[in-house]
């Protein structure tokens, strides 16, 4: 399996992705219940969600929006309550049910391409709020303040939704695995450890 490759993130390769090996109440049993992870998790979500939009309320309502920063910050909001939405909430199911990939290949996949184009797009956003904070407090960056007037608050916004899209169109998802609680890079489908390892490691 190669890491990068063009694609159509809403068409599920069936050569790297196949699940025919097994029949649906086999890979269900290959999952892993956690009821308590699956508490945690879903508990942690609904809290940071709803402290999210407390903090993007504020925003609004204190006419905060005006400031660049703010703007920032509060798209970054959204970007993370939807990370939360994948990485908490949809976990939280993940583990009530002992998901696996091949349990349900369309979850899986979609919920693999949102939170590595999530992670990805949050990850810009920070980088661009530093940068602008770098900017506006440095004297001898005064220079490059005009990155960050106006409309061209807008464009960097516009940059980070379109390296999610992008992320989506030349990777592949991750996928949520119970067996090992984490979204890994690799399906989980063969017993072929070899296959596997070279999958997570070197690929």
């Amino acid at each position: 399996m190669d890491v990068f490759y063009v694609n159509l993130p809403w068409v599920i390769n069936e050569k790297d992705y196949n699940c025919s090996s097994r029949s649906h109440s086999e890979w269900m049993s290959r999952g892993s219940v956690n009821n308590i992870q699956g508490a945690y998790f879903g508990t942690t979500g609904v809290i940071f969600v709803v402290l999210y939009g407390l903090c993007l309320t504020g925003m609004i309502r204190g006419h905060l929006l005006k400031i660049p920063c703010y703007r920032f910050m509060f798209f970054n909001g959204i970007v993370d309550i939807t990370d939360l939405i994948v990485g908490s909430l949809m976990t939280a199911y993940f583990h009530f049910t002992g998901f696996v990939f091949c349990s349900n290949v369309v979850v899986g996949w979609i919920s693999g391409q949102l939170c590595y184009s999530g992670w990805c797009g949050a990850t810009f956003n920070c980088v661009v709020l530093a940068l602008n904070r770098a900017v506006e407090m440095i004297p001898a960056a005064r220079p490059l303040r005009f990155l960050f007037r106006e409309k061209l608050v807008f464009m960097w916004m516009f940059l980070c939704i379109l390296c999610m899209v992008i992320r989506a169109c030349i990777t592949r998802p991750t996928p949520y695995n119970t067996v090992v609680s984490a979204y890994v890079g690799f399906p989980m489908i063969s017993d072929d450890l070899e296959w596997v390892l070279i999958g997570i490691f070197v690929e």
